[in-house]
């Protein structure tokens, strides 16, 4: 088994053509036999809920049936080599006479990948044949490089040199060594990179000359979209095959600037042409897609997620592209017209392939389900089934260009290989490892560091492991959980602080080969360091300064609270008077996490800025300033104090008092340095005797209430203000009556009324007992 089947997608159950079938492809009797289109078999599946409608024996049937045409181009009557375009029938040539090198190289693509598939021996030989005459006919010996185009009488028709069919050759020529693994081939494909190296390759922006004469002038000087895919996906392979970092450094420096350059940020996809210096757009049509399978490739080869991320982006784009036919349209900048809808045979089925890998490498069900679809829309809607073959092109209102183009057979033949591969061993790929995260980053002794992964496979996932080591101890090698779809985490419960721990990501999927994939951060593993439980300073706040305007004669007191996990080993208060050297002195703890300093001796008018500073009692030490967010704090020293305060007003309520009511006394003092204290002094009667009530401040007045007078009387008041000094100021006497209430005068004048009432009637009862006795006694006169 040659080395290509070995790198290949060899079937679990290989299928040995019969010999008769050969012998049937070389003597196919055109007129009488018909080609079916593909069955529609059981479902296999290929991911949990994506299928390929065709079946193994599909594939065999198909890749059979399109080998057996292609003795039809063969042009042994016109001294050998194949034909460019036939018509339908295999009758006569077509519109192209002659034989191009590059469809060659197509169809020997085609032919190895059939052979990978199948092992079947004459696919093999026949792709050796194909190269074997081209490289005799095809190379220019005296200026290098292979002829764009021989006449029927192998005569050259057209020497240019494009490069995008030296490319094209070039990769026929890594499949060849791939699948030989003759030294030969390996030549071959140094002696073409050092050709078009030597001779396409512009050093001063990377870019290509894309078509040189037959003697190496320069015709064309662009950038393509074809040459440039074609050109990276032959660096690409080659550098693939034999590891050579030239290779690997040409094909990124030319993708990149695919990238940077060619795509279109506006509206999608690339554009088909640039100028030679990458500035200029030349044709900005939307076309070509089959260029998306260079990017697929890119990552498959080089492993940058940057070409991933572009297949991703890439393939939202064509999708702009579909119709309701199902095919891939070319389309202008902004996709709202289109120049063709139509199927395409040389172009197309790469797209289908780029497809198929993207879905593969993502498990993306949707792009593998798109994938599907159009290698069978490809398929089924070129096939010729009376002649056999595949039409050149399809278009959406059903015009068949009926002819038979090489190069459309060669690449379809591929197209069909690569799909029939991935679905005999469905997953060859190894499982898909994203997001690898630890949380949190930077963790404490006392924090659960939680890892998580994103891990998926088209064949389901068997198993998600961290493996993980700490300190210099030996690796342990865990299961994670899956928290949700395709994403896993594992909780560390006791990690200590000092503890380094490195770990990886190891995944097995649930496929016949339980392919694996490390995620080890590209070999240098994930690692985190585990901090103490404190890494922070003290939290320094509440700072208080009392007095806020202090004098000379003041002692400054600063309070400040200072707190941390670790307690507090030190706080010390600096300060600096009129901006001189800083002096720190310590703080006493009170109580409550409340510091504590009594400052004095200050001259008047200094100015003093100050700020605290804390270290914790950890083994970090950690230390913490609060300094005013770099202001400082401040304050200005006043000249003794010698002014008194000044009593502004002062409002009582009520202004008329009853027995019945609080009497509210409010005072407005100022002073120029600060109000201490202010005292409500009263007397009743204008007596001796004086009572103090402190009062106290409430929104910038000084509010006292006096207790309850319950009887009609005189009241004086004074207000003394004092400041912090021990200056004061004393009020003139303020004068208020308490007044009977409205209810008790009320009932004063009813008794009083009462009174005189029952005055009178006892008066009116009085002379009526005088005036009575005073009858009875004449009475008793008269009797004697």
């Amino acid at each position: 088994m040659g080395k290509w089947s070995k790198r290949g997608v060899i079937s679990l159950t290989v299928v040995l053509l019969i010999f008769s079938l050969f012998v049937n492809s070389i003597f196919y009797s055109v007129e009488s036999s018909t080609y079916p289109m593909h069955r529609e078999p059981d479902i296999l599946m290929n991911s949990s809920s994506v299928t390929d409608t065709w079946s193994v024996q599909d594939y065999e049937d198909a890749i059979a049936n399109l080998f057996s045409i292609f003795n039809y181009f063969n042009l042994s009557s016109f001294g050998g080599g194949w034909q460019v375009e036939v018509w339908d029938n295999f009758t006569d040539y077509a519109w192209s006479i002659g034989k191009k090198a590059y469809f060659d190289a197509q169809c020997i693509i085609g032919l190895l990948e059939a052979y990978s598939f199948t092992e079947n021996q004459t696919y093999l030989d026949y792709a050796e044949d194909i190269w074997s005459w081209d490289r005799s006919h095809f190379w220019d010996v005296t200026y290098g490089g292979y002829y764009e185009r021989l006449a029927q009488d192998n005569s050259v028709e057209v020497g240019n040199k494009r490069l995008w069919f030296q490319c094209l050759t070039g990769v026929a020529l890594v499949h060849l060594y791939s699948a030989t693994g003759e030294s030969i081939y390996l030549d071959y494909i140094e002696e073409l990179y050092a050709f078009v190296d030597e001779n396409y390759y512009d050093p001063s922006d990377g870019s290509y000359y894309t078509t040189l004469s037959s003697t190496l002038s320069v015709i064309e000087n662009m950038n393509d979209i074809n040459d440039i895919s074609w050109c990276a996906r032959f660096l690409l392979e080659a550098y693939n095959l034999s590891q050579n970092g030239t290779y690997k450094d040409r094909a990124i420096e030319l993708i990149d600037n695919y990238i940077n350059y060619m795509y279109d940020d506006t509206y999608g996809w690339f554009y088909n042409r640039v100028a030679a210096n990458w500035t200029t757009i030349i044709k900005d049509s939307k076309g070509w897609f089959d260029n998306y399978r260079m990017l697929i490739d890119a990552y498959r080869i080089l492993g940058n997620e940057t070409y991933l991320e572009y297949a991703q982006i890439t393939f939202d784009d064509i999708t702009n592209a579909n119709s309701s036919a199902g095919y891939l349209m070319e389309m202008n900048r902004e996709w709202t017209s289109y120049v063709n809808n139509e199927i395409c045979g040389e172009k197309d089925p790469n797209t289908a392939i780029g497809y198929l890998w993207t879905g593969i490498i993502l498990a993306n069900d949707t792009i593998l389900q798109e994938a599907f679809r159009f290698k069978s829309s490809i398929y089924n809607d070129l096939l010729d089934t009376t002649y056999g073959g595949m039409y050149m092109r399809r278009k959406a209102d059903s015009t068949i260009h009926t002819w038979k183009q090489w190069l459309a057979q060669g690449l379809i033949l591929e197209m069909l290989s690569t799909f029939a591969s991935f679905l005999t061993n469905p997953d060859i790929i190894a499982p898909r490892i994203d997001n690898t995260n630890h949380e949190p980053v930077s963790p404490f002794d006392t924090d659960l560091v939680t890892v998580r992964t994103d891990a998926r496979d088209i064949s389901g996932i068997l198993s998600v492991n961290v493996t993980y080591k700490i300190n210099n101890e030996p690796w342990i090698s865990l299961d994670m959980l899956e928290e949700q779809n395709n994403s896993y985490k594992y909780t560390f419960n006791s990690l200590e602080a000092g503890d380094n721990v490195d770990y990886y990501i190891l995944v097995i999927d649930d496929s016949e080969n339980h392919n694996i994939a490390i995620d080890d951060n590209h070999g240098a593993n994930y690692s985190f360091y585990v901090r103490s439980n404190d890494w922070t300073g003290p939290g320094i706040s509440n700072i208080v300064q009392y007095p806020t305007i202090p004098t000379v004669d003041d002692a400054v007191e600063v309070n400040a609270t200072i707190r941390d996990i670790s307690g507090v080993a030190s706080a010390i208060f600096y300060f600096r008077v009129n901006e001189s050297n800083w002096q720190g002195l310590p703080m006493q703890l009170l109580e409550d996490d409340i510091f504590h300093i009594e400052l004095t001796a200050f001259n008047a008018y200094s100015s003093v800025q100050y700020y605290i500073s804390s270290q914790d009692d950890s083994l970090n030490h950690n230390t913490a300033i609060n300094d005013n967010l770099g202001n400082y704090y401040s304050f200005t020293v006043a000249p003794r104090d010698a002014i008194i305060p000044t009593i502004r007003s002062i409002y009582q309520e009520p202004e008329n008092p009853t027995v019945d009511d609080l009497i509210v006394i409010r005072v407005n003092v100022t002073d120029n340095i600060e109000v201490t204290s202010v005292i409500l002094t009263y007397t009743i009667n204008s007596g001796s005797v004086w009572n103090n009530i402190t009062m106290t401040m409430i929104q910038n007045l000084w509010v006292a209430i006096m207790p309850p007078i319950n009887v009609t009387i005189t009241v004086g008041y004074q207000i003394i203000a004092y400041d912090r000094a021990g200056n004061y100021v004393v009020s003139d006497i303020q004068n208020f009556i308490i007044e009977l209430s409205p209810v008790e005068y009320s009932n004063v004048i009813l008794i009083s009324s009462i009174a005189t009432l029952s005055a009178s009637i006892v008066i009116i009862i009085g002379l009526v007992v005088i005036i009575k006795e005073i009858r009875i006694r004449k009475e008793m006169y008269q009797l004697r």
